[in-house]
């Protein structure tokens, strides 16, 4: 609730008072920048909570060492890089981003859905599977969202360093926010 409360005062405090804001919120007034700092709010809050939640049921659901559960967890964060990557590649070559979001958004969901159905009788094979599914969803989310805060800057002739501190912030955002509130189901 205080958390809450304080990104409530802190947005009111940014808008109104501040001449200089931390957070210019011209970008929240465009769809396409709206759009893009809730899609990378939303793809912190995944990314980390994966990261964050499959070493545990690695080791309590699969019985693995804390070791062993890293090594389980390599499939998501190695698959992630290639698809940045590839997805780098495409968008620059063909200026197109918005059909890789949507893309990225249903692997990733199907990815992070799957891998709730994983349980003690899961192969090696199918979670390896599962979790290269969400992996590759989450690193085109990392070069997609990047092309498309540009492009919002783009459009309204702003500043891109300043997009590209705006997306780290709402995924390092998102990423903070979520997994602490489940932290305390478990």
């Amino acid at each position: 609730m205080a958390g809450s409360t304080n990104t409530v005062l802190f947005i009111v405090l940014e808008s109104f008072y501040i001449r200089v804001p931390f957070i210019d919120l011209w970008r929240l007034k465009d769809v396409t920048g709206l759009t893009t700092f809730l899609c990378t709010w939303f793809h912190g809050f995944i990314f980390w909570s994966l990261i964050s939640y499959l070493p545990i049921y690695y080791q309590s659901v699969k019985d693995l060492t804390p070791i062993s559960s890293a090594l389980a967890l390599l499939p998501n964060t190695a698959s992630i890089i290639p698809a940045f990557v590839l997805v780098g590649l495409l968008i620059s070559g063909t200026a197109k981003y918005k059909l890789i979001i949507f893309l990225s958004w249903s692997l990733t969901c199907i990815g992070a859905g799957l891998l709730a159905l994983l349980d003690t009788g899961t192969t090696t094979a199918i979670w390896l599977i599962v979790n290269m599914l969400a992996g590759i969803g989450q690193g085109m989310f990392f070069a997609a969202l990047v092309f498309s805060s540009q492009a919002t800057a783009a459009a309204l002739k702003q500043d891109f360093a300043f997009g590209s501190s705006m997306l780290h912030f709402f995924r390092s955002w998102g990423g903070v926010r979520f997994p602490l509130c489940f932290a305390s189901f478990i």
